[in-house]
């Protein structure tokens, strides 16, 4: 991560973010916090499982209640 910030800072950029969800890997949050990231803002945003139909398989995300 330390990488991809010092080259996202090479060039003219204001600011560099990342976005992450539910399915995202349960410690993704305090991995970008301690990459020195802070919240911008929280969303609720509903969509269709990407498990159900969309590729990818029952077992990604599973701390996240297949329903």
């Amino acid at each position: 991560m330390n990488y991809a910030i010092a080259r996202a800072f090479e060039q003219p950029i204001a600011c560099f973010g990342v976005h992450t969800c539910t399915l995202d890997h349960p410690r993704a949050l305090a991995f970008y916090l301690r990459s020195g990231f802070r919240p911008y803002k929280r969303e609720i945003e509903i969509a269709d499982d990407p498990r159900l139909g969309q590729g990818f398989p029952a077992t990604a995300a599973p701390h996240v209640p297949l329903l």
